[in-house]
């Protein structure tokens, strides 16, 4: 992930925010870290620690069922842990991904593994979702596919794929 000092990443899907602070540390006092989540309750949650613990990088956002609001072409790397399976509007969230990141720049997705070939109704239920479903939106919303890395281990040891998508730099026309 392209989180680096003074870098721009979105942390959507925040929750109360654990990789948010996570995030606030690698970026530094001149990064900022957007932390979004539809829930106002997780929102307001980091806006208190955000503000108690002087970190002001930590830009809290209401995000909406189809549009995280992250402004466009001014983001590094965004980081979606544990919810691309509930997004309903799941395309609407991949395009503003799309608008959001610098070309080029990341987006990781990390999600419970699911074997594929049901309906998505019931990955939404279930909190899982198969890699290859995530991979197939991702690339029909113009992400190319980078890498997936092993699996993170949950604390309660669940594999979890971490996967890696770019938006592509433009060509030059020769």
């Amino acid at each position: 992930m392209e989180a680096h000092l003074g870098s721009t990443v979105a942390d959507v899907g925040a929750g109360e925010g654990w990789f948010t602070r996570k995030l606030a540390q690698r970026v530094g006092a001149t990064g900022t870290v957007f932390a979004v989540d539809v829930q106002p309750a997780m929102v307001e949650e980091i806006r208190y620690w955000s503000v108690e613990e002087h970190l002001r990088q930590v830009i809290p956002v209401l995000g909406a069922e189809g549009d995280p609001h992250l402004p466009d072409g001014q983001v590094d790397a965004v980081l979606v842990v544990n919810a691309y399976h509930e997004m309903k509007a799941y395309d609407a969230m991949l395009r503003s991904f799309y608008q959001a990141l610098k070309p080029g720049c990341r987006l990781v997705i990390i999600e419970p593994e699911a074997k594929p070939g049901r309906p998505r109704a019931e990955y939404q239920k279930e909190h899982v979702i198969p890699a290859e479903l995530v991979k197939d939106d991702s690339a029909r919303n113009g992400f190319r596919f980078v890498a997936q890395h092993p699996d993170v281990v949950t604390p309660d040891q669940h594999h979890w794929p971490l996967l890696v998508f770019a938006k592509p730099r433009p060509t030059t026309a020769q």
